[in-house]
């Protein structure tokens, strides 16, 4: 179930994220648009965390995993008044990408290619970008 794989990658990406030496913080209830504020010592940044288990299936590429960018009932991005980043966590390989919103903007969807060694994807120079927060 969905709700399921967003908390494994949320679970996912926190313990990395201390691992790692940041402190996070969470929003008490479901109100924000971010489901974490990470800080690095330097700044606070503001995460929407966008998880899938797997590569999407039935599709010419076995190595593409994709993550929807929308929220709500109509269905629109996040503004940078939201969120500060994304984090999209592949949990099967537990690979990351670091996004700024500023680079999503209006991005519906975001397709990655984390083991595709030389890929060309637009976001492939994000994986693993901690050192962005």
């Amino acid at each position: 179930p969905a709700k399921q794989i967003g908390n494994r990658g949320e679970l996912l990406f926190f313990a990395e994220a201390v691992k790692k030496g940041y402190n996070i913080s969470l929003p008490f209830g479901d109100n924000c648009a971010y489901d974490c504020v990470l800080d690095s010592g330097r700044k606070l940044s503001r995460i929407q965390i966008k998880s899938t288990s797997s590569p999407e299936k039935n599709t010419h590429s076995s190595s593409r995993y994709s993550f929807s960018l929308k929220h709500g009932i109509q269905n629109i991005p996040y503004s940078s008044n939201q969120v500060d980043y994304y984090a999209l966590v592949c949990l099967d390989l537990q690979v990351f990408y670091i996004i700024p919103q500023s680079v999503l903007a209006d991005q519906k969807t975001a397709k990655c290619w984390p083991t595709v060694l030389q890929s060309t994807g637009k976001w492939e120079k994000f994986k693993e970008c901690w050192h962005l927060l």
